[in-house]
Parts: C-alpha cells; sequence; structure tokens
C-alpha cells in the first residue's frame, strides 16, 4: 500500500506492472480526484422538541460544503435527508445525532 500527496485536487498518477518471471511490463494511468472533507455546522432552534409537535423542523445550516445528505443516529427519527427538516411527531422519543 503507498499513500500519494498531491497539491492539487486532480492529479494523474502511473502504476507499473513487471511479470518477474517473462519480464513483462505494463504501465496504467490512473485519475486521482480529492474531494474535500465535508465541513460546516447544523443545529435546530428549539430543540428539544416535543413529542407530539406535528410540523417539520428546520435546520440551521452555517457554512455546509455542498453535497450529501442528512441522517440520525440512532434510528427512530423522521429526518427529511434532502433539507435535514425533522418530524417529532411519529419519531421514536429520544436523543439523536444528526450528520
Amino acid at each position: 500500500m503507498a499513500s500519494y500527496f498531491i497539491s492539487a485536487t486532480t492529479a494523474t498518477i502511473y502504476i507499473r506492472i513487471e511479470e518477474i518471471s517473462t519480464g513483462c511490463v505494463s504501465v496504467k494511468s490512473f485519475s486521482l480526484n480529492v474531494l474535500p472533507s465535508p465541513s460546516g455546522t447544523i443545529s435546530y432552534g428549539a430543540a428539544p422538541f416535543p413529542e407530539d409537535l406535528a410540523t417539520s423542523q428546520s435546520v440551521t445550516a452555517v457554512a455546509l460544503t455542498s453535497g450529501g445528505t442528512y441522517s440520525a443516529t440512532p434510528p427512530g427519527l423522521i429526518i427529511d435527508g434532502t433539507t435535514g427538516a425533522v418530524t417529532p411527531l411519529g419519531s421514536t422519543n429520544g436523543t439523536y445525532t444528526v450528520t
């Protein structure tokens, strides 16, 4: 296993494969695309919510990287994976971590 350090977001790396017994050599190129680590913060204004609250509660997001979906652990929270809004009514009562 090898580690590669690049200063750009894309690079081409080359792999040399050699069959020792026959002397055959092959070189293959691969594109390497580096994606930034997810970052930003999210919060819910009035948490904790009453369990009989039927209105979905929106998330406040600050400086989030693009892409991805919202999810919650442990299972049981009704959450919209696209918007991050949670619906307390119908969710299992408890404490959740939303990412």
